[in-house]
């Protein structure tokens, strides 16, 4: 149990230090539940919402989230930790597309099926996630995608 973090979060939530270690107790249950036992940042982040500390969203946020994506795929963004695996593949997706929007503005020709895959790949990856299935890399072409 990380003493100095709870303290912390205790001070912001303005919480009992007890109640917070129960509350982290609770949230170590959760992730181990959802295969995230030894995942120290999946377990603050849930431990942080229960405490009313984690990201917030406007309603705005939820209702163009929902439009968007649906009801089931908004529900998850905007209520769940994403794991650290999901966080880093969906960086490098985009770091890949803005690389080739810096090349245009510096006036290179950009790599559309480069960046198309990569756009498509972090959809997958969200979806992937968000149904629960393993998330995969794609390496097959654009053809027919747009």
């Amino acid at each position: 149990m990380p003493v100095p973090a709870l303290k912390s979060l205790a001070s912001k939530s303005g919480k009992p230090l007890a109640q917070v270690e129960e509350l982290w107790a609770k949230a170590k249950a959760q992730a181990a539940k959802q295969g995230h036992s030894e995942d120290y940042g999946y377990i603050m982040g849930t431990l942080k919402k229960m405490l009313g500390l984690g990201e917030t969203y406007s309603p705005d946020d939820a209702i163009l989230t929902t439009e968007a994506l649906g009801a089931q795929v908004a529900e998850k963004l905007l209520t769940e930790s994403m794991p650290a695996g999901v966080r880093q593949s969906l960086f490098q997706k985009y770091v890949n597309m803005e690389l080739q929007f810096r090349r245009k503005l510096s006036g290179r020709e950009v790599n559309w099926n480069f960046f198309l895959r990569s756009l498509r790949e972090a959809v997958m990856i969200l979806l992937n996630w968000v149904s629960g299935e393993e998330v995969k890399e794609s390496s097959g072409d654009m053809l027919g995608v747009v």
